[in-house]
């Protein structure tokens, strides 16, 4: 049973078309959810800085609350989701704090 006493927010993000110069233009959709965050774990630590990343958090939802989001933010801070797993009733999503989309401000 997850306590979930953390609001996030859930940001998925689509390309839309490409503008005058080229440059993608996103569409960001944002679902409001309540979430349970952990530690990584150890193992998931190392196995995660084997491929060169390192991992910030673990972010649980409900599963239903969950349609593939690739960006997880709390607090105003963005989170990149690089991988998640099925766990009953609720979806894991293993988040990172910096490269790709997670460099990029909220406003663009």
């Amino acid at each position: 049973m997850c306590d979930f006493d953390t609001p996030v927010k859930l940001i998925a993000v689509t390309v839309t078309g490409r503008d005058d110069i080229g440059n993608p233009i996103r569409k960001e959709t944002v679902t409001a959810v309540w979430a349970q965050l952990k530690s990584i774990t150890r193992a998931e630590f190392q196995a995660a800085g084997a491929i060169g990343l390192k991992p910030s958090m673990l972010v649980v939802v409900p599963e239903a609350d969950y349609n593939s989001e690739t960006l997880v933010e709390l607090d105003d801070v963005r989170y990149t989701v690089y991988r998640t797993f099925l766990a009953g009733e609720n979806r894991e999503l293993y988040v990172i704090g910096k490269g790709g989309e997670a460099d990029v401000s909220k406003g663009g």
